[in-house]
């Protein structure tokens, strides 16, 4: 209820309890009754019908400018205004297409994978009837002898397929054996030739006499050390430790040899 509705109700009930009021006041301005014994014209009505009648006319009027004024208000008056949407910017309207764009690829997407999942379902289906059509296809064995035939013809099979699988794996395993010692043979092959080829290191002159065959001596030495250090270190590479271990004790052995003959550059 408003403040209007309340005050015209509060006047009406002021003005109905001074006129409803049985004594003359003195002052004349405040009295209903005084006033109509003063004024000429029929004596005011008394008692509880003409109290009755004036508070229906009372309430009454206020029902009639309670009316007048919901008439008079506008029909959104008492509405919640609406909020006006704001205009958004070009980062939040980029920012709204990337978002219906992803959402656009993840609905794709879910419909491949959904479209994915039931081709696969259906090549299974279509796999296990046609495994069901050849085992109703597949002749059974009639008695007990044909059913120990099958299964002897069977264990046949998977021991030629056995066996002939393990003749390839050895067969495989000889070719790679063989390749490995060609390519070892023939690496062995090109170091010697380029260990031949190579130039003989000078050896400088030292203040000591050595004739003619001890220089010779000292260089077949040397060479056979260059050559075996080689050859053992190749073999520790390729895994041959045993022939590496005796290659090095030959080294050492000839670096003992040279170091007696007093041989330069050992």
């Amino acid at each position: 209820m408003s403040y209007n509705k309340i005050l015209m109700l509060v006047a009406g009930l002021v003005v109905t309890a001074l006129t409803s009021s049985n004594a003359y006041a003195v002052n004349c301005g405040i009295s209903y009754y005084c006033y109509r014994s003063m004024t000429p014209g029929p004596a005011p009505e008394q008692g509880s019908a003409a109290l009755a009648r004036r508070t229906a006319a009372a309430s009454n009027r206020l029902s009639r400018v309670a009316s007048n004024n919901r008439r008079a208000q506008p029909a959104g008056a008492n509405r919640a205004a609406t909020p006006r949407a704001t205009p958004r910017t070009l980062q939040q309207r980029q920012a709204e297409a990337r978002r219906r764009e992803q959402q656009q690829q993840q609905q794709l997407a879910a419909r491949r994978r959904q479209a994915q999942q039931q081709e696969q379902q259906r090549l299974a289906q279509v796999r296990r009837q046609q495994q069901q059509r050849a085992a109703a296809n597949r002749p059974q064995p009639t008695n007990a002898r044909e059913r120990l035939i099958a299964q002897q013809r069977a264990a046949y099979q998977a021991q030629q397929r056995a066996a002939q699988q393990r003749t390839a794996q050895q067969r495989a395993a000889q070719q790679r054996a063989t390749q490995q010692q060609a390519a070892a043979a023939q690496q062995r092959r090109a170091q010697q030739q380029a260990a031949a080829n190579r130039p003989a290191a000078p050896t400088p002159a030292r203040p000591s006499v050595l004739t003619t065959a001890s220089q010779q001596s000292c260089q077949t030495i040397t060479q056979k050390i260059t050559e075996l250090n080689r050859q053992a270190v190749l073999r520790s590479k390729e895994g041959k430790n045993d022939q590496a271990q005796r290659l090095f004790k030959a080294v050492e052995q000839l670096k003992k040899e040279a170091t007696g003959k007093q041989c330069p550059g050992v």
